[in-house]
């Protein structure tokens, strides 16, 4: 994956924020619009209030255009009764009334002019990062937010569904990992 990534609050430190929120409205993911509805509208209000940290990752090539980006937060993740997983799985969650507190890898698109399959490598960094945290901090639990179609493509990089039906607030499958 050619590029480099930057944290979203290093450029909010170096520039004014009008010109940051008009550098996030040159991504474009046509397949998603929330993904491109939350660096446009979203990213910068998150990262103000501390809700969430956003990584860019942009072009070295001179041009410093929006490749990808990722957003990781804390999230509480909760197993219902009826889940998908296993029973080893669920007591290594060291839950509590079926609840953990968790890291989410809430957002992870990359911009319509990227033509490669980078997905695996973006989320592969993600979980990277994710490491340092639970290095430095703790933690037993990440998670991931998807649609039915990267169900499989999340899986394939060690994510478990936790039950077979998507949520109903917002239509999205929560699959977790284990650090």
């Amino acid at each position: 994956m050619k590029g480099a990534f930057i944290r979203l609050s290093a450029l909010l430190e170096r520039y004014p924020k009008e010109d940051v929120k008009r550098f996030l409205g040159t991504f474009r993911c046509s397949k998603d619009a929330d993904l491109e509805e939350f660096l446009h509208n979203k990213a910068i209000m998150f990262e103000d209030r501390g809700r969430s940290r956003t990584y860019l990752l942009l072009n070295d090539e001179g041009n410093n255009e929006i490749l990808a980006y990722f957003t990781l937060a804390l999230t509480e993740i909760t197993v219902p009764a009826e889940n998908s997983l296993k029973n080893s799985t669920i007591k290594k969650m060291d839950l509590s009334d079926g609840k953990t507190v968790g890291y989410l890898i809430g957002q992870l698109a990359k911009d319509d002019s990227v033509k490669e399959h980078i997905g695996h490598d973006l989320l592969d960094t993600a979980v990277e990062q994710l490491m340092v945290s639970y290095k430095q901090n703790g933690g037993r639990v990440m998670c991931i937010d998807c649609k039915e179609p990267m169900i499989g493509y999340c899986e394939d990089t060690g994510f478990k569904i936790i039950e077979p039906r998507p949520n109903e607030k917002n239509g999205l499958y929560r699959l977790i990992r284990l650090f």
